[in-house]
């Protein structure tokens, strides 16, 4: 496992996984690394309350996060997975979201602190299965699995 990310100083913060991640900050869906395991990985997200895709979502409707931005959270939690639980950080190969399907069970709302619970299922020739509960508190929000897949020039996502 990568030591700079071992479990022993988790949690990993937004500004760490900003420099772990392919994405600009407007599109950084992860706040929080909270647990970590090879197989495993824990991640937060706190939906702001003038979050402007939520605003934007339905202009005079309620104050949700679209559910394809609960995919994004998810395959940026397993993107995090692949990365962190690889034995060095530079041998671990991006895995971008290749196929998904989600089941929505209640909406995420503006001040919600949404908790993805993401387990590695399966790998197989380079594809990752991985399924995951999100939710808060006691309420489930969806379940989803996503497929990943290395890109293919090794290199990361273009």
């Amino acid at each position: 496992m990568n030591q700079l990310y071992s479990p022993a100083i988790l949690p990993v913060t937004r500004d760490a996984i900003a420099r772990i991640v392919p994405f600009g900050p407007a599109w950084l869906m992860v706040d929080e690394v909270t647990a970590l395991a090879p197989d495993r990985i824990q991640t937060r997200k706190t939906l702001a309350e003038d979050d402007p895709y939520i605003a934007a979502h339905f202009a005079r409707g309620p104050a949700i996060l679209p559910g394809v931005l609960l995919i994004e959270f998810v395959s940026q939690s397993a993107y995090l997975l692949g990365v962190l639980s690889s034995p060095s950080a530079g041998d671990a190969p991006p895995r971008l979201l290749a196929r998904c399907s989600a089941s929505f069970l209640a909406p995420a709302r503006a001040g919600d602190t949404l908790v993805a619970d993401l387990v590695l299922v399966e790998c197989i020739n380079g594809v990752a299965m991985h399924e995951a509960l999100v939710s808060c508190g006691e309420r489930t929000i969806c379940r989803a699995r996503v497929f990943g897949a290395p890109h293919a020039s090794g290199e990361g996502p273009a």
